[in-house]
């Protein structure tokens, strides 16, 4: 009786000890699928009250939210439906639109035409001849070298091949484009027309960069732009769709802050909107 005791005994802990190795093993391999946490990035993350051009990345991130509720319905946007939906925005948060801002936006959205943004293909926002014919200031910013290039966007910074969870990425690039803000504040040697398409630039891109982050990250199917931001044609042939609609939304910023009469905040969000989801648009 002992030793069929014994050898119970030595089968059971021998049982024992191989469950506890695959429950290991098994608990092991759940938390290599855990995706790490994602936590929305908000307002005051995004800020930066040194640049006189932040108050517009808050109108471009307020009008992304007007745009995606006012389109649910639409089947296209073309430069018409586009210019209601501004003016309607406009209205509803009290600002001023007038005839100048009107034909502002106009030729914006002919300068969108020559930077390909709302069109098939991917998103490489590169500045034609006709564009630095038009804004020498934006061909100088959009395609830097020389003196230019310490001031180039780091957008490609938010791509998953640079490791980490989206979060970090994302607050590493507004931290970054916050110290840009900083450098092109202290210059002495860059023209007020430069220093200010800079400083929207970086505005808008910050509050870009975040606003993508949230849809993406935490808002998902809540976001009338999810579906298309993870799923279109573009996104599907990008490396890095948050990349390239961040690089749109920034170039519209430039653009816009060399318009007369456009606001960079308004006029980067239709550039956002027709980068995120380009098979609404038919603007140009």
């Amino acid at each position: 009786m002992f030793k069929f005791n014994k050898i119970f005994s030595v089968t059971t802990m021998a049982l024992f000890g191989l469950l506890l190795l695959i429950s290991c093993d098994e608990i092991s391999s759940s938390a290599d699928k855990i995706k790490p946490e994602e936590i929305e990035i908000k307002t005051e993350q995004i800020q930066n009250a040194k640049n006189p051009y932040d108050e517009e990345g808050q109108i471009h991130n307020k009008f992304l939210d007007y745009f995606v509720e006012a389109t649910a319905k639409d089947t296209a946007v073309d430069q018409k439906r586009a210019l209601v939906l501004i003016e309607n925005f406009y209205a509803q948060n009290e600002m001023e639109l007038g005839r100048e801002q009107i034909q502002g936006f106009n030729q914006l959205f002919e300068a969108y035409s020559e930077l390909g943004l709302g069109l098939p293909g991917p998103i490489f926002p590169t500045p034609t001849d006709i564009l630095c014919r038009w804004f020498p200031t934006v061909c100088d910013i959009l395609n830097p070298s020389g003196p230019f290039l310490p001031y180039a966007l780091n957008n490609d910074d938010l791509g998953e091949e640079n490791g980490g969870t989206s979060t970090e990425r994302t607050l590493k690039f507004i931290e970054t484009t916050k110290a840009q803000e900083a450098m092109v504040l202290e210059s002495k040697e860059l023209d007020d027309e430069h220093r200010n398409a800079l400083l929207a630039q970086y505005a808008i891109a910050r509050y870009s960069a975040a606003y993508w982050h949230n849809v993406e990250n935490i808002q998902q199917q809540k976001s009338g732009y999810y579906t298309s931001l993870i799923e279109s044609d573009n996104a599907i042939a990008s490396k890095c769709h948050t990349c390239d609609v961040v690089g749109a939304d920034a170039a519209g910023a430039a653009v816009g802050s060399v318009v007369p009469g456009v606001g960079t905040g308004v006029g980067a969000g239709v550039a956002s909107a027709a980068a995120a989801i380009e098979k609404l648009f038919t603007l140009w």
